[in-house]
C-alpha cells in the first residue's frame, strides 16, 4: 500500500514538473487557433505531436498548407511531407522571408543561446503572426542533443516582439501551484491593418505576475 502510495506521489511530482503546463498550452492553443488561416509552421516542432496524443496539425483547421522545421539530430522526425531543414541561430533564407502565414514555436527559445537572433528569424519568417509558447519557470532539462539557456517574463517577450515591429496581443500564463509555468503569447505584425482584427494590443500592467505561487505554503489560499 505504501509503495502504491508513494509511486503516485512520485507520478503527481513528475506530471507538475513536465505536463501539466504542456496540457495547459496545449489549451490555449486549442482556443485561439481557429482563427488563423493560410500558410503555418510549426518551427523546430520536431515529430509535431502536442504529447497528449494528437499533432499541432490538426489544432490549424484553417491552414492551407502546414510545414514542419527541425534541426540537428531532431531532423527528418516529423511524419509531415512539409518538414525541412532550420537552424534559428544562423542568417535566415531569403526565400523564406515572411514566407508564412503564421509561425508556431512551443518551448524551443530557451534551448537556443543566441535567442535574439533566434527570435527575430521566428519574426521574419512570419506575414502575419508569430504563437509563442516559452517557460517563465521550469526545472532545468538538457540532454546530450540540447542545452537549457533562457527563461522568459511576459515583459521579455514584449520587448522582443517591440524589436521585431511586432506588437504583443496576446500574454497568459498557467498558475498551477508547484509546477512549471508558461507563457503562451501571440505577436501580431501590423494590429490596424492584420486580417486578424479581433487583436488589441496586450496591456501587460493589467496581468498578475506570473509564479504567484512561489514562495506560497501548500494550503496557504492568496
Amino acid at each position: 500500500m505504501l509503495k502504491t502510495l508513494l509511486s503516485m506521489l512520485y507520478k503527481n511530482r513528475v506530471d507538475r514538473k513536465f505536463r501539466i503546463a504542456r496540457l495547459w498550452s496545449n489549451k490555449m492553443l486549442k482556443k485561439y487557433a481557429d482563427v488563423f488561416t493560410g500558410e503555418i509552421a510549426n518551427i523546430s516542432g520536431w515529430k509535431d505531436s502536442d504529447k497528449a496524443g494528437g499533432c499541432y496539425k490538426n489544432y490549424f483547421n484553417r491552414a492551407n498548407n502546414y510545414y514542419v522545421t527541425n534541426y540537428g539530430s531532431h531532423a527528418s522526425k516529423s511524419e509531415n511531407p512539409n518538414e525541412f531543414f532550420l537552424d534559428l541561430e544562423e542568417p535566415l533564407y531569403p526565400d523564406l522571408t515572411q514566407r508564412f502565414d503564421v509561425v508556431f514555436n512551443h518551448t524551443v527559445l530557451e534551448h537556443v543561446f543566441h535567442v535574439e537572433k533566434a527570435f527575430t528569424n521566428l519574426c521574419q519568417m512570419a506575414r502575419d503572426a508569430v504563437i509563442l509558447v516559452v517557460p517563465f519557470i521550469q526545472v532545468q532539462h538538457i540532454s546530450s542533443d540540447y542545452k537549457d539557456y533562457w527563461r522568459f517574463t511576459p515583459y521579455c517577450i514584449e520587448r522582443l516582439f517591440n524589436n521585431n515591429q511586432y506588437t504583443l496581443v496576446v500574454c497568459e500564463y498557467n498558475n498551477h501551484y508547484n509546477a512549471a509555468t508558461y507563457l503562451f503569447c501571440i505577436g501580431i505584425r501590423d494590429v490596424e491593418l492584420n486580417k486578424y482584427n479581433a487583436f488589441k494590443k496586450c496591456d501587460l500592467a493589467t496581468l498578475s505576475a506570473p509564479g504567484r505561487w512561489v514562495g506560497r505554503r501548500l494550503f496557504q489560499q492568496t
